[in-house]
């Protein structure tokens, strides 16, 4: 009765106060090789004071959530997890058992295992062919399982713990895509919304590791269909949108030139949120009434944008330039000069990849978009944020290196001299 987490209740729509609002992720400049996703090592179901990937905290200031309180089934995750570390292959073994208590009739059960067998992904993906067949496929197979559950806890902590497989695994489970994905695309046909935001975290990260694996024709007619009818679905002004514009960055970059029968639509949406947000943080600006919009609409549809021009050839990638009623170079050049860094950073990441994969578009914007770097690369503008200001400097010098060598000394003092 405490545990409030017996009911099958997969069906039942979630309520709006029990999801809780997403943003984009921190970035890291063009110079910095990071990982996309930064699970936890210690996930929250054995440690108070963590969250595991995609865990939500309890808003609720009056009442305490029995899930985020110590118990003994908590303690004993805890104390596995301190055993398995310490004595390896030993407790590791116990790896079977840990599997037969994903069918367990109690779903707090159900979800502890989900959570205690992802602790042991990396160990049991390096295994060989045998010891794979052994610990990793049943262990893979059972936790993809349990995302579909019937109890909505159980399939959240079984889609964050795959994640973590997938992160853990990394290019083992390059074999097992079409498994995968065939449950992912039932997933997005079942989970209400707090649950599908985990299960974007789940594609973003199996198509970061398993890379062209994923643009197998059967794969992506399976993926895509799903992905572009939660698309559909979404207004422009969700929050749903920023997991789901990151999770879509990856995919198209992981599907490469296959991305470019659906990239137009979502191209275009990307332009029209951008200037959407332009413009009502232009009207915010003049009318201190009015709510200044969310900038992770921008970071977020720039990354997009720039995921679409790397995959695709770059004859298709000009062609959706030149076919926007709305002028990318143009808005672009705005997001240079906005006051928030994640926002800069990322359309001076979009810049260095416009220069790399459509530089005979970008050449005729380049006076205006280099006066623009130019004034950028003031150091004195980084004080007030070393940390993301750095960043930004970081990607105008990788954007302005990519625009020089592909312009010339000769064009690039005419183009400096223009924009002097």
């Amino acid at each position: 009765m405490r545990l409030e987490g017996d009911d099958d209740d997969a069906d039942q729509e979630d309520n709006e106060q029990d999801i809780k609002p997403q943003f984009a992720s921190s970035k890291k400049s063009h110079f910095e090789s990071t990982p996309a996703n930064n699970h936890q090592t210690i996930n929250g179901y054995a440690y108070e004071d963590e969250l595991s990937e995609g865990e939500v905290e309890d808003d609720d200031e009056y009442e305490l959530d029995p899930e985020d309180e110590w118990n003994l089934r908590k303690c004993s995750a805890a104390a596995l997890d301190s055993l398995a570390l310490h004595f390896g292959q030993v407790v590791f073994n116990l790896v079977p058992y840990i599997i037969t208590q994903l069918s367990d009739e109690q779903p707090v059960v159900r979800q502890i295992s989900c959570w205690t067998l992802s602790r042991f992904a990396g160990w049991a993906a390096k295994l060989d062919a045998n010891g794979k067949s052994q610990f990793f496929e049943p262990m893979m197979d059972g936790i993809l399982k349990r995302m579909l559950d019937k109890n909505k806890k159980v399939q959240e902590s079984a889609a964050s713990a795959f994640a973590t497989v997938e992160e853990a695994a990394d290019t083992e489970l390059t074999p097992y895509c079409g498994i995968i994905v065939r449950q992912f695309v039932q997933c997005f046909d079942r989970y209400k919304d707090r649950n599908i935001f985990i299960l974007y975290d789940c594609v973003q990260t199996l198509a970061e590791h398993s890379g062209p694996a994923l643009a197998e024709p059967e794969l992506v007619q399976l993926l895509m269909p799903a992905l572009i009818t939660r698309w559909q679905k979404i207004q422009d002004a969700s929050r749903e949108l920023f997991p789901l514009l990151e999770c879509l960055s990856f995919v198209a970059t992981a599907l490469g030139p296959t991305f470019a029968a659906f990239a137009k639509p979502f191209f275009d949406r990307c332009i029209r949120i951008i200037h959407q947000n332009l413009n009502d943080s232009m009207t915010a600006a003049e009318d201190p009434l009015l709510d200044v919009p969310d900038k992770d609409f921008l970071v977020t549809s720039l990354d997009l944008l720039s995921a679409i021009i790397q995959a695709l050839p770059e004859a298709e990638s000009s062609a959706l330039t030149s076919g926007s009623p709305l002028n990318m170079f143009e808005l672009m050049a705005y997001c240079m000069k906005d006051e928030n860094n994640d926002v800069k950073q990322s359309a001076y990441a979009l810049l260095g990849d416009c220069a790399i994969y459509i530089f005979t578009r970008l050449r005729p914007f380049l006076p205006t978009l280099l006066e623009i770097l130019i004034n950028q690369l003031d150091l004195l503008q980084v004080d007030d944020d070393p940390e993301t200001g750095y960043r930004v400097v970081n990607n105008a010098c990788w954007s302005c290196g990519e625009i020089a060598m592909r312009a010339g000394e000769e064009s690039m003092a005419t183009i400096c001299r223009s924009s002097a």
